[in-house]
C-alpha cells in the first residue's frame, strides 16, 4: 500500500481529470521533481507544495489532511 504524500497527490489529480503535464507546468515545477513527488521518491518543499495544491484548484492543509486520513487508516488496518 502507498503512503505517500505523492499517492493523495495523484489522486486528486486523477480525480479531477487532469494530466501531471498540466499540474507541474501550472505549478512552475519540472517534470522530474513532479514525478519523484507523486511517486513517493521525495516529499515536495513547502513552496512546491502550495504551488501543487494551486494547480489542483485546493490547498495544502486540504492535501495534508486527506494524507492524515490515508495514514490513520493504514495504521487502524494494521492494529486489528
Amino acid at each position: 500500500m502507498n503512503t505517500s504524500l505523492g499517492k493523495i497527490i495523484s489522486d486528486i489529480r486523477a480525480d479531477k481529470g487532469l494530466r501531471p503535464k498540466q499540474i507541474y507546468l501550472r505549478a512552475g515545477i519540472t517534470q522530474s521533481v513532479y514525478h519523484k513527488i507523486e511517486n513517493g521518491c521525495r516529499l515536495p518543499h513547502d513552496d512546491e507544495l502550495i504551488a501543487i495544491a494551486n494547480a489542483l484548484g485546493t490547498n495544502a492543509d486540504a492535501i495534508v489532511n486527506a494524507w492524515r486520513k490515508h495514514l490513520k487508516k493504514i495504521v487502524e488496518r494494521e492494529t486489528i
